[in-house]
């Protein structure tokens, strides 16, 4: 299939995949996506319903070259064509207007009307970008393979080139405002090893602040100055900024991982590939579990506290307005697999 002949001319980006469970996850469901799936939840405490609109704006990346956005929470969908040929797999928008997206060919998309059109910022000739944050309008980070690490501060006309060095897959980036900012990744050589780098200065400069070996992380979430969430092979997260850490080894091998967060205050929610949801009121002492089957979740994302959606490579979309409580079914278009979520409010 499309996804699979595109990740196959990137020797380097191919290595990422089978180091890490979200890329082959997404890799498997664009192939064998039918545009349908049979969803039922097994927890007690979630079920699923459909419809009911959400006064908030979400967006989706799909793997046919194509983005959806909403502005009623995904009871409608307006769907464009990206300018690109590229797989779009992370979204980032400061406000409802303004937004970038990442592809695994290395291109760089903005937009300044909510999605409506984009243009290309940047092309990075076949060196993946993986994750992508902002912190305003004018300024964002991307990252991907090879440490690469790209700002921006004038809403995209120009990227400035950085690099953690050459042996680390940076998989996520986030960032609370424009000098503080979280990334996480493996590193390749030597010892497979999970990496977490943070930042004070706008990402001019950054510092590592854990490691773990023989484990990936693919996604980190920022829920204030206190609380940061990372997963992948297991949940981590920190209470006081970063100074100790909680790693929890909660990713069943058989479910794939783990391959989204999204986080608000102590409240954060994961993201499981083989269907499952979990979610921490705590700052990640304790998470609670809830499975959907026949979905494999690949983004999750909240505009605030309560409403939050999450997507899967086969086209499903979850939405919730109870802060995870109850997940009903969304109808997106046909974007083939999705790959990503984005929401503001």
């Amino acid at each position: 299939m499309y996804y699979d002949e595109l990740i196959g001319k990137h020797t380097y980006y191919t290595l990422i995949v089978l180091s890490t469970l979200i890329m082959f996850a997404v890799m498997s469901g664009c192939a064998n996506n039918s545009g349908k799936s049979n969803l039922s939840s097994s927890s007690p405490n979630a079920r699923t319903v459909v419809g009911g609109p959400q006064s908030l704006h979400v967006w989706l990346a799909g793997s046919r070259n194509l983005i959806a956005s909403s502005g009623n929470g995904g009871e409608s969908w307006s769907v464009f064509q990206t300018p690109s040929l590229d797989v779009y797999r992370s979204l980032a928008f400061a406000n409802p207007v303004v937004g970038w997206a990442v592809g695994i060919n290395g291109t760089i998309i903005g937009t300044n009307n909510g999605g409506q059109s984009w243009r290309v910022q940047w092309r990075g000739h076949g060196r993946a970008l993986l994750g992508i944050a902002c912190a305003d309008p004018s300024r964002a980070w991307a990252v991907g393979a090879e440490g690469l690490v790209l700002c921006t501060s004038d809403g995209g006309t120009t990227w400035r080139q950085e690099s953690l060095g050459r042996g680390e897959a940076l998989t996520g980036v986030a960032f609370s405002g424009p000098l503080t900012g979280w990334a996480v990744g493996r590193a390749l050589a030597g010892t497979p090893r999970s990496m977490i780098f943070s930042t004070t200065d706008g990402g001019r400069h950054w510092r590592l602040r854990r490691t773990e070996k023989g484990t990936a992380l693919l996604a980190v979430a920022i829920g204030d100055a206190r609380h940061v969430y990372a997963v992948g092979g297991s949940l981590v997260s920190t209470q006081d900024g970063g100074f100790t850490w909680n790693s929890r080894h909660l990713a069943s091998k058989s479910l794939g991982g783990f391959t989204a967060v999204a986080a608000q205050g102590a409240r954060a929610w994961a993201a499981e590939y083989g269907g499952r949801i979990l979610t921490t009121r705590d700052g990640g002492k304790a998470w609670a579990s809830q499975s959907f089957r026949g979905v494999h979740l690949v983004g999750i994302a909240f505009g605030d506290a309560l409403n939050g959606w999450v997507c899967s490579s086969e086209g499903v979309v979850l939405s919730t307005e109870d802060g995870g409580v109850i997940w009903k079914r969304s109808g997106p278009p046909d974007l083939g697999g999705l790959l990503g979520v984005a929401a503001r409010p």
